[in-house]
């Protein structure tokens, strides 16, 4: 009789140890952030600072996966598809919600994965050819009101945050603007507003601001709903149609099904890891706002209320993919 008692405690003593074992602490292995932009892009510079400081934080290995293509489609699916226990993470612009509207079996980042927090954000900054003369936001909508169709105006895409930007300027303010997508950026944008092909631009402040301080480029506006110290002096949309303002962001996200308690410790770790000064500078320096961990808490209202705003001026100005 005592063996068996001793042996039954035996197995109970395995019994807990291999529950121990099967639910160990968090993170017991390297975390992934999937990044669904091309090494090298400004995104994937940023997501590095953020995973090495990271790294430090929760105490152990976080790999950036670059996979790109199809406007962010692999990278997404890639983790909409990973298994649910925090080890898989990833890092996207405001065009989650943009491509379910646009794009064939992109997924509804509401309904397939969940918003961890957000990183940055950017307004975008409509700007003019020096040469028009247009120097204000009440100029600009002047001249578009008088001269129907004749300012052609450059994004770098088709339902891309300055294009809705764009549109939701068109809307509120009663103004026919052409608008012309650029695959290549506003680089190449640059040259045909260079060359008079192009009168304006809406695009980020890291791309156009340098052209504005050479004289090349005048700002009309920025797209933000108030103002930005990094943008003094910049009008903001919002003042006179704050219907069309438009905020790009990134964030992270971790695929539907992720354990509560996982979730509360990335988020911890995240908002401590935003707030780094070193992820802060590399921020700026590409013209992102750093989100405050103050504001965590508004990203999955933000990731909805965008995907709903944004899917409606698609859907009523017929935009659809090139």
């Amino acid at each position: 009789m005592k063996i068996l008692k001793s042996l039954a405690g035996v197995g109970v003593l395995c019994s807990l140890l291999a529950a121990t074992l099967g639910h160990a602490a968090y993170p017991e292995r390297p975390l992934t952030i999937v990044v669904p932009f091309p090494a090298g892009s400004a995104a994937d510079a940023n997501v590095r600072v953020l995973a090495e400081r990271l790294k430090t934080t929760l105490g152990t290995a976080v790999v950036v996966d670059n996979k790109a293509g199809a406007n962010g489609l692999i990278g997404t699916k890639a983790v909409v598809g990973a298994a649910p226990d925090g080890y898989t993470l990833l890092y996207h612009s405001t065009s989650i919600v943009i491509s379910p509207w646009l794009v064939k079996g992109a997924p509804d980042p509401t309904k397939t994965l969940v918003p961890l927090a957000q990183v940055a954000s950017t307004p975008y900054v409509i700007t003019v050819r020096s040469q028009l003369g247009i120097r204000s936001l009440a100029e600009f909508v002047a001249y578009a009101k008088s001269k129907p169709g004749a300012l052609a105006c450059s994004t770098y895409g088709v339902g891309s945050p300055p294009h809705i930007a764009l549109e939701l300027l068109k809307q509120s303010a009663g103004i026919d603007v052409l608008h012309v997508p650029y695959k290549s950026g506003f680089a190449g944008a640059l040259v045909d507003l260079e060359s008079g092909q192009l009168q304006c631009a809406v695009d980020l402040p890291a791309n156009v601001m340098p052209h504005v301080a050479r004289g090349a480029l005048a700002t009309v506006a920025a797209t933000a709903p108030s103002g930005l110290p990094s943008l003094k002096g910049v009008p903001v949309l919002s003042t006179d149609y704050p219907a069309a303002a438009v905020v790009g962001w990134s964030g992270l996200f971790a695929p539907i099904g992720t354990p509560p308690e996982v979730l509360k410790q990335l988020d911890a770790a995240l908002r401590q890891t935003i707030a780094d000064p070193t992820v802060v500078t590399s921020l700026q320096n590409v013209g992102m706002s750093p989100t405050p961990p103050a504001e965590q808490p508004e990203f999955a209202p933000r990731v909805a209320n965008d995907l709903a705003r944004f899917g409606e001026i698609i859907r009523r100005n017929g935009i659809t993919a090139q």
